[in-house]
Formats: structure tokens, sequence, C-alpha cells
């Protein structure tokens, strides 16, 4: 499986998760095999969001990501991310490593439209959805 995580900067495992999908710098890309970590990517985002002309949903799905592991996004890119088949799961981690663990642990949880964030002009804060806990 092919795990995508919005991450700051590049770090690999130790980047620090970015609260916002289409905010991120990079996508930390894990590859995961009979339950553990068998490769980690780069994928720098070129979305909108980050002034390119590519959609964050269109840019994994054209990396083969088969989920992604986040703890925010608009609603527009979970509806986008599901209708190109990519799983969504909310994580409160701080660092890609930390989101990998829930996930295989069974921690992370389905991404529900309640956690993603309604559009541009609200007052829904990306660091306070970190902090909902299941």
């Amino acid at each position: 499986m092919r795990v995508a995580i919005p991450c700051y900067s590049p770090g690999g495992l130790n980047s620090q998760v970015c609260p916002h999908l289409g905010r991120c710098e990079v996508f930390t890309i894990v590859e995961l095999e009979g339950g553990e970590v068998s490769c980690v990517e780069l994928l720098p985002n070129t979305g909108t969001h980050m002034g390119g002309g590519m959609r964050p949903a269109e840019l994994l799905a054209q990396a083969g990501v088969d989920a992604v592991l986040c703890c925010g996004m608009g609603m527009r890119a979970l509806a986008l991310l599901r209708a190109r088949g990519i799983r969504v799961y909310y994580t409160s981690a701080s660092t890609a490593r930390e989101a990998i663990e829930e996930l295989l642990e069974g921690r992370a949880k389905p991404m529900e439209e309640s956690l993603a964030c309604p559009g541009e002009h609200h007052r829904w804060s990306h660091e306070g959805a970190r902090r909902r806990q299941w």
C-alpha cells in the first residue's frame, strides 16, 4: 500500500505533519508491505494552493497513492480523493513516522466530513483539528 502524508518540509519519516493537505510543501510517500515500511519517497506538492496547476488529488492519484493520512483538508479535496479511490484517514500524529504507526496499529480512523474544512472563508482551525481525539 502506498500512503501519502502531507508534511511541512522534506525529512522522510521525521517530517512534521502539515495540518492542511493542500498547503503542505511535500508529501511523504510511504510504501507498506506486510505491515512494514519498505520504501519512503518525497513528492513535492505542486497543487493549486502552492502555486502550481495540479490539484493534490490528481497529483496523488498519478503517483499511485492508495491512502492519505492527514489531520485536515477541505471538503472538496476529500471528495476528489474518494472519487479517485484513494482512502483518507485522520491522524493526530505530529510526524510522518507517528502517523504510519497509528495506521499500522489501527488507530487512524477514516476521515469523516465533520473533520473536513468547510471552505476558505470560515473560522475553522486546522490546528484545532489536530487535537481532536477519537
